[in-house]
């Protein structure tokens, strides 16, 4: 910092001190010279004692003004001025003959203290040098050079006309006045310099203070960012921040309110310093009307007087300080709260704008929490719902998924009770479909009742506005929990299917009057979706399925009439062939031939389609009998005889030599299996050959029909065991047959505990090998 004014004075003061030693011994040099080139007009002596004495007040006035007292510049100066006057009277009067070069160069060694004297100082200087004047005797030279220096010396007896000596005296008064004048505005203008240099070093120590101010402020918001940023929740962060704050701002108490759209108010989220009975931390709390609200909503500070700080707030609150303070958290331009300082009985000073800056960090770091938290809750509630759609979809049984329901409601929800409420279209009534949470008593109490939509006319306006419907269990009580239960916060949820109701799922807590949070809403939400999908798809199925059993008890009802005739007419065919009713012509056997050979196929699609039917009402079962291999051929041959076949298609069989072997299966369905594979070949095989080779190999027979017929395209491979596939599915395809052969083969394959697999070369012929566990080994038939 620069010095201050009286400093600068002291220093001007020195200064002058040493330019005094300069001009003595200057004084005393041309003092010396003169007394050596002219000795006899000049005494040496008194200019000698005249320097001596101003050498000593010189330096003991500079020791004075060394020591670090500013009251003793004026004293040190006067004192000066005075003796300087008395010095350079003596010299010039009893220097005898001094001349005026000695004059020269001893004046600025008296006039060296004018700038530092104030104006009316000055004059009264002037006053007492022309009193000196008048009666002590100089030459004229010295004495106008020791009036101009020291104030007015000037010998009035030296001119005998006093009207002359009266001009004199007024002019060199004159020439003093303005001399002492211009020493004064000099004198001002160093003062001006002075009062500057210390606006600008206030100014200075002002910035310097206010850049330390702000160091201090960044520093303490940098640990306070640095603290809650750590934070991974929104209740450890806000208990961060009012340690934080308590920590580095060093008041006893700081409170963070947060803003509840749902209940329209400030509540008290966390606190330090401030006493609440337990439970007691919700109802402390600023309501919307009050008017700190829209102040803080508007991002004023709020400033509390000496009372309680929360006189307006409905609670009981101990309160520990006088004063204080609300700053708004506004992130984004959202309002989410404020922060409470209280700061005691001492004048807040710069503590407003810091809190002001936690309170900002705060409200930042409180929303980017808060997205975090939401992400995260994002994130369970779809895995929430994707596992629960996964549950739901895997369950086609309308009955079980509405007990999956009822559970899935309580797990998911993460409430203690849940009902299931189904909705019968035909009486227009609800039944109680199932309940978790709720005694079986209790359950069967409530089960035995109808409840009418009527019955419920905020369920019957939800359903209505397709929407969630929420209740307290204060104001609104569920209707179908058993009487005497004490039911909280509960959420029905409404469930529909084409459009239509099908039921509700409630879910509550049980004496809690805790709100459903935002999370249950999204999950009852996602639940009433899924839920809603789910019972559409089970009906559908359920539809589906009654239809199939409609159409397969159709096709085997048809089937078993078509049949009746169909074999009379086949019966017939043979009569007219044996000529039981007359001899027949060439051309009548060729067209009887032909009608059998018709009506047959016709019976064998008939018997496909029954076997169809059979098996998808699972009454077609397999009987499992020891049975020879041997026995097993002539099964196989009697069944595969008299398949029709192109005249230029060769039959060939390839058997074990064991013939004696046993295998453990149905010899009706193997024997069926092995004619529609031959059946199938013969069909597709104009020349060449089918061959039929039984093999055992692994404890396991090994049957497989190949032929060279017209083959299959790889692309068909996958599909050949579906029912109703044909390779040719066009309405000009040569060969006949709907699809339900192979379809069958591998029906009873899989049933017997086999496998069937195909390979084929388009143009080259097809091969069908399977594979029938269950041979019996020589040990086995040696232990029989």
């Amino acid at each position: 910092m620069p010095p201050s004014a009286p400093h600068l004075r002291r220093d001007l003061v020195l200064w002058m001190v040493a330019l005094r030693r300069i001009t003595v011994l200057a004084g005393l040099s041309v003092a010396i010279l003169e007394k050596l080139l002219l000795p006899d007009e000049l005494a040496l002596a008194p200019v000698l004692v005249v320097a001596l004495a101003v050498c000593i007040y010189n330096e003991v006035g500079g020791r004075l003004l060394r020591v670090d007292q500013p009251g003793r510049i004026a004293a040190v100066v006067n004192a000066q001025v005075a003796l300087d006057t008395l010095s350079l009277v003596a010299l010039l009067h009893f220097g005898g003959g001094l001349t005026s070069l000695g004059v020269l160069f001893f004046a600025p060694a008296f006039f060296a203290y004018g700038a530092v004297l104030p104006l009316p100082l000055a004059f009264v200087h002037v006053a007492l040098a022309t009193l000196e004047l008048a009666f002590l005797g100089v030459g004229e030279l010295g004495g106008m050079v020791a009036h101009l220096g020291s104030g007015g010396f000037y010998r009035l007896d030296a001119y005998r006309e006093w009207g002359f000596v009266a001009l004199v005296v007024v002019a060199v008064t004159t020439v003093d006045a303005l001399c002492a004048y211009l020493s004064h505005y000099l004198s001002g203008l160093l003062g001006e310099q002075e009062e500057r240099s210390r606006a600008l070093a206030s100014a200075r120590a002002d910035l310097l203070a206010r850049n330390e101010r702000e160091a201090a402020r960044v520093r303490v918001l940098l640990d306070v960012a640095q603290h809650v940023s750590a934070m991974h929740t929104v209740e450890a962060l806000l208990r961060a921040v009012c340690d934080t704050t308590v920590a580095l701002v060093r008041v006893p108490r700081v409170e963070i309110f947060l803003w509840d759209a749902e209940r329209q108010g400030l509540c008290l989220a966390a606190a330090h310093g401030l006493d609440v009975e337990p439970g007691g931390a919700a109802e402390v709390r600023y309501t919307a009307d009050l008017p700190i609200i829209g102040r803080l909503r508007a991002g004023e500070v709020v400033q509390f007087g000496a009372g309680p700080s929360h006189a307006l707030v409905s609670g009981r609150v101990a309160l520990s300080f006088s004063r204080g303070f609300a700053a708004p958290m506004v992130c984004r331009g959202s309002f989410e709260g404020a922060l409470f300082v209280g700061y005691g009985e001492e004048d807040a000073g710069g503590l407003i704008e810091l809190v002001q800056g936690i309170a900002r960090q705060a409200a930042l770091a409180l929303a980017n929490v808060r997205t975090m938290e939401q992400q995260q809750q994002d994130a369970e509630v779809s895995r929430v719902l994707l596992s629960l759609s996964q549950g739901l979809s895997s369950c086609l049984d309308e009955d079980a998924l509405w007990q999956l329901l009822v559970r899935g409601a309580s797990e998911v929800l993460d409430l203690p009770w849940s009902i299931a409420a189904r909705f019968d279209e035909r009486s227009g009534t609800f039944n109680i479909a199932g309940g978790s949470g709720v005694p079986q008593a209790d359950l069967d109490a409530i089960g035995n009742g109808r409840f009418r939509l009527e019955d419920f006319p905020r369920l019957q306006e939800a359903i209505t506005r397709r929407e969630l419907l929420i209740g307290d269990g204060a104001t609104v009580r569920p209707l179908w929990l058993p009487r005497g239960w004490r039911s909280g916060a509960w959420i029905a949820i409404p469930l529909f299917r084409s459009g239509w109701v099908a039921g509700f799922i409630a879910a509550g807590r049980l004496q809690d009057r805790r709100a459903i949070d935002r999370r249950q809403l999204r999950l009852a939400e996602g639940l009433g979706h899924h839920a809603s999908i789910a019972l559409q798809n089970a009906r559908l199925v359920a539809d589906l399925e009654a239809a199939d059993r409609l159409k397969s008890e159709f096709v085997s009802t048809m089937s078993h009439e078509l049949r009746t005739p169909l074999n009379v007419i086949i019966g017939y065919t043979e009569m007219l062939r044996e000529g039981a009713v007359g001899p027949i012509t060439g051309g009548q056997l060729e067209l009887i031939d032909r009608l059998d050979a018709r009506g047959r196929e016709l019976l064998e699609l008939i018997e496909a389609t029954l076997h169809v039917g059979r098996l998808e009402a699972g009454r077609d079962m397999v009987e499992i009998s020891a049975v020879p291999i041997g026995d097993l051929l002539k099964a196989l041959h009697a069944s595969t005889a008299g398949l029709p076949r192109a005249p230029g298609v060769a039959f060939e069989w390839e058997t074990p030599e064991d013939l004696a072997q046993r295998i453990m299966t149905d010899r009706a369905k193997v024997s069926l299996v092995v004619r529609n594979l031959v059946s199938n070949a013969f069909k597709f095989t104009s020349e060449g050959q089918v061959r039929v080779r039984l093999t055992v190999q692994n404890d396991a027979l090994v049957i497989e029909v190949s032929d060279t017929g017209v083959g299959i395209g790889a692309e068909h491979l996958p599909i050949i065991f579906d029912m109703f596939r044909q390779v040719d599915g066009s309405t000009t395809r040569r060969h006949g047959g709907v699809g339900l052969g192979l379809y069958i083969v591998k029906q009873f394959v899989t049933r017997l505990g086999g496998t069937v697999e195909v390979t084929s070369t388009l143009g080259h012929g097809t091969r069908f090998r399977v594979v029938l566990p269950g041979v019996i080994g020589d040990e086995h038939r040696s232990a029989a």
